[in-house]
C-alpha cells in the first residue's frame, strides 16, 4: 500500500466518523487547526504517514486514528490525529470505489453491507472471543430487525434505543468499526451490530452463536469469582443509584464477560443488565426505573450469596442457568389460533405478532412479521397480516381463524415459532370454542385460579427464571362496558368469572391507538362475549391484563366469530338503533338482569393496609440506596418502626430483614440492606394481585 492508498482508505473517516470517535468539539477544532495551516508532512512510505499537527509529531496507517501515534500527552483520540485525517482525506487520490464511498452512497466495490455479509463467520468468532460472542448472542436474541441506514462509506447499525450507533466503515474491517460504547462492551456491541446486519439478510451464523453458548455443568462455581461479584454489588449500593458511575458500569460488564462467568450465564446476564441499567441513569434515560434497578442489585446480589452454598446438583444447575438458546426443532405441532395484534417499538421497529395455542407443549406460541423503519420503509403491518404467507401456507390473517399441523418448525425457549428454513403448515377452519377451549392449561374461568398462577409465573424467586408477558385466555361469564379514566389516562374492562368476582382488563388511552379503544367499547356494549385473549404483565404492585382479541357474537353478524381489537373492524361497527334495542334484551339473560355499567376499585381492607406497608417499606429502603448513606444506624428510627410494624402485621421474614439493616454494622450494612430489599420483591410477589372491581351499588 502506497501514500496515495493510505490517504484514500483515511477518505472513510467522514467527520461523522470522527465525531463518533470523539466529540463535535474535538472535530472543529481540529478543523481550525487545519485551515490555520498547522498540519504539515514529515514522511510518507508504503505503510505509514508522519505529520506535524500544531507542534506535536502523529503517525499513521490506513487503520485510521484509533490506531495513530502522537506525541501529546493525551490518551485515546486527541484532536492532532483528528487535524492529520482531516488534512490527508482532503489529499485523497481519486481511486474511484473508495472515494466515491467517501463522497455518496456506496458503490458494489466498496459497499460496506456487502462487507459484512462477506465475513467468514468463523473469524467473527475468533475476532470477538467467547465472552464478547456470548453477549452479542444475548443482546441478538433480545433484539428485534435493527436499524439500518447507508451513510457515505459507513452503514450504521443499531440494535436497538438502548445500545449506541456503529458504524462500519468501508474497508476497515472489524477492528475498524466505531461506537459509543464504552471500551468494555466494545467488541460485545459491534459483534452483535454485525450479527444482527447477517441474520437481517438471511446468513445464518447460528452454528457460530451456539459454538459460544453451552450450559453450565454440575461443578462447583469459582468462589473467589463470586465473592468478587457479591463484593463489587455491595459496594455499588453507595453510588449506583445517586452517582452511576462509568468505573461501575464498567466493572459489572466486564465481571459478566469474564471467563471465569463462562460457567455462570445467569450470573453474567443479570451484571450486564445491571450495568445497562447504571449506563440509563447516567445517561438520564427516561425509561430508568431507580426501583427497578435496586431489586435487580438485590436479585443478581441474593443469586450471588445462593451460589456460595451448599446446594444439591440439581438446583446448582438452575442457579448456573443457560444461555440463551436460538430456535430448536419441535417436531410436528398442532396450532389452534387465537388472535393478533400490531406493535411498534421506540426504535421503529413494527409488526404483527399471532397468537397459537399448541397442543404438544399445551402453551400459547407467537408467529411475527417484523420489520424496522430503515429497513424497509414501505413495510406495512397490518397489509402483511392480510397477504404475506407462512409456513408456505397462508396470511396470517387466515392462520389464526385455523387448526394447522406445522411440520418441522422451530420454537424458541419463550414461545417464538421460527418463520424460516423448512416448514411447511396445512390447515382446517377452525374458530375458538369455549367449553373445548376451557380444557386448556391456559384458559381461566377462575379469577383466583389466574391471580395464583400469575403469582407463580412472575415470582421473581432464584428457582425460577423472570418471565415477560404472559399471555391467557380468559372464559368470563358476564362482562361491563368499558369505563375511561381519566387520571390513570386508561379504559377499564371490567370481566366476572362464574362465581361474580370482577377483576378489571386495562388498555391505556394512546394517539395511535383510538380504534382499538372504540372496538374494545362497542364490544364491551354490544357483544355476547365468549373468550378474551389477553396477555398479563407486572404494573407497578399489580398484574395488569390487556386485551388482545375476543371470541363472541356481535349483532351485525349473528354469530361468533374471532374479532382482532387491532386489525379488522368487521364485526364492531355500530348496528341499526332497532337491531341495538333487540341484542340488548337478549343480553339481560340472567336473574339480575345485564351486568354493571360501572365498577370501581375494591374498598381498601386488610389486603390494603399490607400494601400501603409493603409499599411503604419499598419507598424507605430505595431512599435509604439512592442517598447511599451506610450504615443505617445513623439514620433515623424510621427502619425499627417500620420493622415493628411489619412484624404486627405478621410479615415476619421481612420485619427481620429490615431490623438486620438498621442494626448492621458498616461492613454489613450494603448487603444486609439488598437483602431486605431481595425479600421484600418476595414478600411484593406473593402478595401481588389483580386490579379486583366490585359493582358500584344502585
Amino acid at each position: 500500500m502506497n501514500g496515495g492508498s493510505i490517504r484514500t482508505a483515511l477518505a472513510v473517516f467522514d467527520d461523522a466518523a470522527l465525531e463518533t470517535l470523539a466529540n463535535k468539539g474535538l472535530v472543529r477544532r481540529a478543523a481550525k487547526d487545519v485551515e490555520g495551516g498547522k498540519v504539515t508532512l514529515i514522511d510518507e512510505t508504503e505503510t505509514r504517514i508522519t505529520a506535524a499537527a500544531d507542534g506535536e509529531t502523529v503517525e499513521i496507517a490506513a487503520s485510521g486514528p484509533r490506531q495513530a501515534r502522537c506525541s501529546c500527552p493525551a490518551t485515546g483520540i486527541c484532536r492532532h490525529k483528528i487535524a492529520v485525517v482531516l488534512a490527508l482525506r482532503a489529499t485523497a487520490i481519486a481511486e474511484p470505489a473508495l472515494t466515491a464511498a467517501a463522497a455518496g452512497p456506496a458503490s458494489a466495490a466498496a459497499d460496506p453491507l456487502a462487507e459484512i455479509l462477506a465475513l467468514d463467520a468463523a473469524a467473527i468468532a475468533k475476532w470477538a472471543g467467547k465472552p464478547s460472542l456470548r453477549a452479542a448472542a444475548e443482546a441478538l436474541a433480545e433484539a428485534g430487525a435493527p436499524e439500518l441506514r447507508q451513510d457515505g462509506a459507513a452503514l450504521v447499525i443499531r440494535l436497538s434505543a438502548e445500545e449506541p450507533e456503529v458504524r462500519y466503515l468501508a474497508g476497515q474491517g472489524l477492528d475498524g468499526m466505531l461506537s459509543k460504547a464504552t471500551p468494555a462492551r466494545l467488541k460485545s456491541v459491534h459483534a452483535a451490530a454485525v450479527l444482527a446486519v447477517r441474520r437481517a439478510h438471511g446468513v445464518a451464523d447460528a452454528a457460530v452463536i451456539g459454538e459460544a453458548e453451552r450450559r453450565a455443568t454440575a461443578e462447583l462455581p469459582d468462589s473467589d469469582f463470586v465473592r468478587e461479584v457479591r463484593r463489587t454489588l455491595e459496594e455499588a449500593v453507595a453510588t449506583a443509584l445517586n452517582q452511576a458511575p462509568l468505573v461501575l458500569e464498567e466493572r459489572l460488564f466486564t465481571l459478566s464477560i469474564s471467563s471465569r462467568a463462562d460457567a455462570l450465564p445467569r450470573l453474567g446476564r443479570q451484571l450486564r443488565q445491571l450495568a445497562a441499567a447504571i449506563r440509563r441513569k447516567r445517561e438520564r434515560e427516561f425509561a430508568f426505573s431507580p426501583a427497578e434497578a435496586l431489586s435487580s442489585l438485590a436479585a443478581t446480589h441474593a443469586l450471588a450469596e445462593a451460589l456460595l452454598r451448599p446446594q444439591p446438583a440439581e438446583r446448582l444447575n438452575v442457579l448456573k442457568g443457560v444461555v440463551r438458546q436460538d430456535y430448536e426443532p419441535a417436531g410436528t405441532l398442532t396450532l389452534f389460533g387465537l388472535g393478533a395484534r400490531l406493535w411498534q417499538t421506540q426504535t421503529g421497529a413494527r409488526g404483527v405478532t399471532g397468537y397459537f395455542y399448541a397442543a404438544e407443549p399445551q402453551r400459547i406460541l407467537t408467529a411475527s412479521l417484523v420489520r424496522s423503519s430503515d429497513r424497509d420503509p414501505g413495510f406495512d403491518p397490518a397489509q402483511a397480516y392480510a397477504s404475506e404467507a407462512l409456513w408456505t401456507a397462508a396470511p396470517l390473517r387466515q392462520l389464526i381463524r385455523a387448526r394447522l399441523q406445522l411440520v418441522g418448525g422451530r420454537v424458541s425457549p419463550d414461545g417464538r415459532i421460527s418463520l424460516g428454513g423448512a416448514a411447511h403448515a396445512s390447515q382446517e377452519p377452525w374458530l375458538p370454542a369455549r367449553q373445548a377451549c376451557q380444557q386448556w392449561p391456559a384458559t381461566f374461568a377462575d379469577w383466583m385460579a389466574l391471580q395464583q398462577t400469575l403469582r407463580a409465573r412472575f415470582d421473581p424467586g432464584l428457582a425460577t427464571a423472570a418471565a415477560g408477558s404472559v399471555t391467557v385466555v380468559l372464559a368470563p361469564a358476564l362482562h361491563a362496558k368499558v369505563a375511561f379514566d381519566a387520571i390513570a389516562q386508561e379504559y377499564t374492562w371490567a370481566v366476572s368469572d362464574a362465581v361474580g368476582r370482577w377483576i378489571g382488563l386495562s388498555l391505556a388511552h394512546e394517539e395511535g391507538r383510538v380504534l382499538t379503544a372504540a372496538r374494545l367499547q362497542r364490544i364491551s356494549e354490544l357483544g355476547d362475549v365468549l373468550l378474551v385473549l389477553a396477555n398479563a404483565h407486572l404494573d407497578r404492585t399489580r398484574f395488569a391484563l390487556e386485551p388482545v382479541a375476543v371470541v363472541g357474537r356481535m349483532p351485525s353478524g349473528g354469530k361468533a366469530e374471532l374479532l382482532n381489537l387491532d386489525l379488522e373492524s368487521r364485526g364492531t361497527e355500530l348496528p341499526s338503533s332497532a337491531m341495538r334495542a333487540d341484542w340488548l334484551d337478549l343480553l339481560a339473560r340472567t336473574a339480575e338482569g345485564a351486568p354493571p355499567v360501572l365498577a370501581r376499585l375494591e374498598s381498601a381492607g386488610d389486603a390494603g393496609a399490607t400494601a400501603k406497608l409493603l409499599a411503604q417499606c419499598a419507598d424507605t429502603l430505595l431512599s435509604f440506596a439512592e442517598l447511599g448513606t451506610l450504615p443505617l444506624q445513623r439514620q433515623s428510627a424510621e427502619l425499627a418502626g417500620l420493622a415493628q410494624r411489619l412484624e404486627a402485621a405478621g410479615l415476619l421474614p421481612l420485619a427481620d430483614a429490615v431490623a438486620a439493616a438498621h442494626g448492621a454494622r458498616s461492613e454489613a450494612a450494603a448487603a444486609a440492606l439488598l437483602r431486605a430489599v431481595n425479600i421484600l420483591d418476595r414478600t411484593h410477589a406473593h402478595a401481588r394481585r389483580l386490579a379486583w372491581l366490585q359493582p358500584v351499588p344502585n
